[in-house]
């Protein structure tokens, strides 16, 4: 049995008892096939996935897809699952931990439940001090020094973390500079015909990448949001009056006068008679 732990706290007059926090299993798993669905674990755990990519559910929460490189916090009392997408396609590092520490590491904020799943990436020191934890536990490694451990691999999961969550930040930023500088250029020489493919290499985009993320960014696909620049300016145009329909349709890099017809209908739903009448009022 082991020795119980006693701290005399300073406001209660009973001293409060805890067992001494061990490392109770530790292992690795290869080319797992299986899945654990809705199990309650007594005492905190971690799951490191090295390989393979699969699904991931704690407590209430729907399911998210977790892969490689990411850790799974698993907390007593609280009903979870995972496994791979695929029978086979799944590899893990797990440790399992008992007594008042990992209490004490959730109260510090090391973890907590509103956020089970940690991505420090597939960092080869933070895999590699996983993959000895086996050998250490089952070599009797003081347990005080293996809870140690540990905690030193958790730390250095919330570090990487935070490295990947800045790292994400920054590349999203750049992202969005980026679409922003290529809707610039779109913009530019209405008059003339403009291929939003090369517009999109131009900002370091594929083509399919970039339209994409130019939806997602302004709600539009670049070469309708183009068309709408094109009649924006039209309408503009028509506004001052100074230029028939066919110079306008020019102006504005129409090659034939129902095209121009066709589209400034479609997207300002009147014909641009109507809108040079409706703008003089």
């Amino acid at each position: 049995m082991h020795d119980l732990v006693v701290r005399q706290d300073t406001v209660m007059a009973t001293p409060q008892v805890f067992a001494p926090s061990t490392v109770v299993g530790a292992g690795t798993i290869r080319a797992k096939r299986g899945t654990v669905e809705d199990r309650v674990l007594g005492r905190h755990a971690l799951v490191l996935i090295v390989a393979g990519h699969g699904w991931f559910r704690s407590g209430r929460e729907p399911r998210r897809t977790v892969t490689a490189g990411d850790l799974l916090v698993l907390f007593p009392d609280v009903p979870h699952g995972y496994g791979p997408a695929e029978p086979g396609l799944w590899d893990e590092h797990w440790v399992m931990v008992s007594g008042h520490q990992p209490a004490a590491w959730e109260a510090d904020l090391l973890f907590d439940q509103s956020r089970p799943v940690l991505h420090p990436g597939r960092d080869a020191g933070l895999v590699r001090a996983f993959a000895a934890l086996p050998g250490l536990w089952r070599g009797g490694l003081d347990q005080s020094r293996l809870v140690a451990r540990v905690l030193d691999l958790l730390v250095e999961a919330l570090r990487l973390d935070r490295e990947q969550t800045l790292a994400a930040s920054q590349h999203q930023r750049d992202t969005v500079g980026r679409l922003d500088a290529a809707r610039k250029e779109l913009s530019e020489g209405l008059e003339v015909p403009c291929a939003w493919d090369r517009v999109a290499r131009n900002h370091g985009f594929s083509p399919e990448r970039f339209r994409k993320l130019y939806r997602l960014r302004f709600g539009v696909a670049p070469a309708r949001d183009r068309l709408g620049m094109r009649i924006a300016l039209a309408q503009s145009l028509l506004a001052e009056g100074r230029l028939d329909a066919a110079a306008i349709a020019e102006r504005c890099g129409f090659c034939h006068s129902a095209h121009f017809y066709r589209h400034f209908r479609a997207i300002a739903g009147m014909t641009p008679a109507a809108w040079r009448q409706m703008a003089a009022g």
